[in-house]
């Protein structure tokens, strides 16, 4: 039976697709942000909501404040103080928005200024507040205050 002409031949090379643009922390962001939340070494990694250990590999990267569907013309948006490393609980509850972790910081709108809010860290019952770096650090002070 002869090989219809509707369809390609084994092998024959496709169209390419257009590449999606990525809208993402980048790999380096993501190694420095697990690297502060466990105090310089990945594998020593927490929750940096509730102090969760989570490793090399555990838990997912947030956008403090989202990047919105099909990105953002914002740099800022996937740089590392937009970012927090959170046990898959807490990265639920920031995704719909849990009015709690608003007010420790681990969820912003997007029209608030990157690295202006303090996160709580490690504790729903009174952890400790810090700001994020644009180092990949925590401060004690905010942005603009003497240390």
């Amino acid at each position: 039976m002869p090989r219809s002409t509707a369809w390609p031949a084994y092998g024959a090379p496709r169209a390419a697709r257009p590449r999606l643009r990525d809208t993402g922390f980048s790999p380096a962001v993501k190694l420095a942000v697990r690297r502060r939340a466990g105090g310089g070494d990945a594998g020593l990694a927490l929750c940096e909501c509730c102090g969760t250990w989570l490793g090399h590999y555990g838990g997912d990267v947030q956008h403090i404040i989202a990047r919105g569907s099909g990105g953002t013309s914002r740099p800022e948006i996937n740089g590392i103080q937009n970012a927090a490393l959170m046990c898959r609980r807490d990265h639920d509850a920031a995704e719909t928005r849990d009015p709690d972790l608003y007010d420790r910081g681990f969820w912003r709108h997007s029209w608030e200024q990157v690295g202006a809010a303090a996160l709580e860290l490690h504790g729903r019952d009174g952890g400790f507040t810090r700001w994020l770096t644009t180092d990949g650090g925590y401060s004690a002070t905010a942005p603009g205050e003497a240390s």
